[in-house]
């Protein structure tokens, strides 16, 4: 036997850790490892959370999609656009030359609102209120061409596009109706 012991470890009987003696290490050792446990849930719960928080920062962050009706059928026209100044006097229930509401009108249009800056703005006077309009609203077009001088073509799809801005903005039914019927007139005259 070595010199460090003193005595023989396969003589010691076995302690019994039931006893009261042994209960008050016994309960720190039971507590300790709880408490390991418990520190190792709380680490793995807060993980979990802050996995789950970046989750949710990752999702508003992605592009959502917009919702949309799937009955509804997309047109397969798109409506010419015409200058702001035939819409101002549109909007303003004034005489506008068909030629704005043609496609070279439109076209035109087109081309002279990439030569206007788009923060000009000008002043107008509505109801008895000075308000700011663009200046692109109070400009007519260089090329104009007189309703006489339109061809059959250009006035027929003009007239279309011009009562189909009258009702966007807001003419009353009564007014479109009247000309409707007034180019109704003009198509089916047997001249």
């Amino acid at each position: 036997m070595p010199a460090h012991m003193l005595q023989d470890p396969n003589l010691e009987v076995q302690s019994d850790f039931t006893d009261v003696a042994y209960d008050v290490l016994r309960d720190l050792l039971i507590m300790e490892e709880r408490a390991e446990k418990e520190q190792a849930e709380q680490r793995k719960l807060e993980l979990e959370w802050d996995t789950e928080v970046k989750r949710w920062e990752a999702e508003k962050k992605k592009p959502k999609l917009n919702d949309f009706d799937k009955g509804k059928i997309v047109g397969d026209v798109i409506t010419p656009h015409p200058s702001p100044y035939a819409l101002n006097k549109l909007q303003n229930f004034k005489l506008v030359k068909l030629f704005y509401f043609t496609h070279e009108g439109c076209l035109d249009a087109t081309q002279h609102a990439h030569t206007t800056a788009d923060d000009a703005f000008g002043l107008t006077k509505a109801d008895g209120f000075v308000t700011l309009r663009p200046v692109a609203a109070f400009k007519a077009l260089r090329n104009i061409v007189q309703d006489e001088d339109l061809t059959w073509d250009q006035m027929i799809l003009a007239k279309d596009n011009m009562l189909n801005h009258m009702e966007q903005m807001g003419w009353s039914v009564k007014h479109v109706t009247a000309l409707v019927t007034f180019f109704f007139n003009i198509e089916c005259h047997p001249l």
